[in-house]
């Protein structure tokens, strides 16, 4: 008797306790509950950008090659020379318009791309002094070179003009918007600075950078955007990102 009672009081609790509803509290498969950013960076390994495009057709090789220097020259005046690797390469041009673009070896670049974050694909451009004429500073792209190749550009960088482009949720490939690096306080997220935006996960604060074979963290979260180079940033929440303009005359005394 006692045995039967017992066999009924367990059959009872299982039974209260199988109807439980999940319901909105639930994260969906793939995400985060009510699409809120994550509190932490754990998420890195669900965060993972597009693959550079395709090689070149006319590539034999695609093995990674070091840059030229280090340390390619960006002066703070004058034209800004970047060094690129064999392969592909995260690129911008801060110049807007640039006056020249000058490659070393013009047949050593062999595609050049952006990327459509809307649409979530790469967009073939021509490289050329023209194809910058009306492009945003804070265009990000990709550069493919069959062989080690330096770029010299010169123009206007606009650092006495407000420069912005909007974010969408999800990935951006974004430039550094002047011919010198740029320090991440410089710029703002909405009503926010963008190492606010960082901290509150407005932004994902591993922004990353390509070393010619794989994506690598730049800071997590970084402290500066290296000129002539682009990176990836991934937004949880639509703004758009701004660089406001030096006062007038900041530029000569800085000189």
């Amino acid at each position: 008797m006692k045995k039967t009672t017992a066999l009924f009081l367990l059959l009872g609790l299982v039974g209260c306790g199988g109807g439980g509803d999940l319901g909105s509290n639930s994260a969906t498969s793939g995400g985060f509950p009510n699409n809120s950013a994550p509190s932490n960076s754990n998420v890195a390994t669900r965060l993972v950008p597009p693959a550079p495009p395709e090689a070149p057709g006319r590539v034999t090789s695609r093995a990674v090659q070091p840059r030229l220097e280090n340390q390619p020259v960006r002066p703070l005046v004058g034209p800004l020379t970047v060094s690129l690797r064999q392969g592909w390469n995260l690129f911008a041009v801060p110049f807007s318009p640039p006056t020249s673009v000058t490659v070393s070896q013009p047949s050593n670049i062999l595609g050049f791309s952006r990327y459509d974050p809307a649409a979530g694909q790469y967009v073939d451009v021509p490289f050329s002094a023209g194809s910058f004429n009306t492009a945003n500073p804070f265009s990000g792209y990709w550069l493919y070179c069959s062989a080690p190749t330096e770029v010299t550009m010169n123009g206007n960088d606009q650092r006495e003009t407000t420069l912005s482009i909007p974010l969408v949720v999800g990935w951006n490939l974004v430039g550094t918007p002047l011919s010198r690096n740029v320090l991440t306080s410089e710029l703002s997220y909405g009503a926010e600075s963008l190492p606010q935006a960082f901290a509150a996960f407005r932004l994902w604060p591993g922004v990353l950078g390509y070393d010619g074979s794989t994506y690598v963290e730049l800071g997590n979260p970084p402290t500066t955007l290296r000129a002539g180079e682009s990176q990836w940033i991934y937004a949880y929440q639509p703004q758009t990102l701004t660089r406001l303009g030096d006062a007038v005359g900041a530029r000569r005394s800085n000189q």
